[in-house]
């Protein structure tokens, strides 16, 4: 990977997992191949931060602990912390986070991540869900409604409940609907006069965006992997294995994505 050779093998240990379905390196070796790597083959990047997605953009220079990026013809510059994300070797993904250093007309300074994460696309990533998710299913003829989903994957999810239910290890559950509040509407900060007239006339008038619908998203059947119990909460908490064709996975990671682009809008956490 990144074109080590067998002298280099020894970096790979620099790859630790973390139980998020991402690994990190912060070995500086394998930190400065890959910013080369992006250089070289113009890989392009995409910002993100507070109430902010950018289109893509490329890393100009690395060097004397710094990078370079052209900045993007959308770029606010109303935030310090972002994050990059990036498509990187072996078609995974790949990110880390930075402060701006300094900002000229064209380009974005950052300094030298000392941390990069990666995605293994065998691992899930999961994301929380908003509150108020639901999920309602059939379990042994029996219909289970709206209960609580606390964090999901393209692989599976976890329901929580008060009360413990008539579930065992390995039972199968099928007719799975759940039900997904739609993020809250946060406008975005004014960037001109124009923008901040517009906006005190629509508050004066009591104008306000409708709320989206709520999400649905829809899958054949599951099987119970684990049952736990959270002592602090006192809720149960019951892992689910999705059973998923080729199509329902990829539209699920899909909805992962622009769940996790959303948490990231809303405030970029490592």
């Amino acid at each position: 990977m990144l074109g080590l050779g067998k002298k280099n093998q020894k970096n790979l240990i620099d790859w630790t997992t973390s139980d998020r379905g991402h690994e990190v390196s912060r070995s500086p070796e394998v930190i400065g191949r890959l910013m080369d790597h992006l250089m070289a083959e113009r890989i392009m990047l995409f910002l993100h931060h507070q109430g902010y997605s950018s289109s893509g953009t490329m890393l100009l220079e690395n060097s004397d602990g710094h990078i370079v990026l052209d900045m993007p013809q959308d770029w606010p510059g109303t935030e310090r912390s972002i994050r990059v994300d990036f498509n990187g070797p072996e078609g995974l993904r790949y990110y880390f986070y930075g402060d701006v250093g300094a900002a000229s007309k064209d380009t974005i300074v950052l300094p030298l991540p000392k941390e990069v994460f990666r995605m293994q696309l065998r691992h899930f990533f999961r994301v929380e869900l908003p509150s108020g998710s639901v999920v309602s299913f059939l379990h042994k003829k029996n219909n289970y409604e709206n209960l609580s989903v606390r964090d999901m994957s393209a692989g599976g999810m976890k329901i929580t409940s008060k009360e413990r239910l008539d579930f065992e290890k390995f039972d199968l559950i099928s007719k799975i609907v759940i039900i997904i509040p739609a993020p809250s509407l946060q406008p975005a900060k004014p960037r001109s006069l124009v923008e901040r007239q517009k906006m005190a006339v629509q508050q004066k008038k009591g104008e306000a965006q409708q709320a989206a619908p709520p999400r649905r998203l829809d899958v054949k059947s599951a099987k119970l992997v684990h049952i736990s119990f959270d002592t602090l909460q006192k809720v149960y908490g019951y892992g689910v294995q999705f059973r998923l064709d080729s199509r329902d996975q990829e539209r699920l990671q899909k909805f992962v994505r622009t769940r996790e682009l959303e948490m990231l809008r809303q405030g970029v956490t490592k």
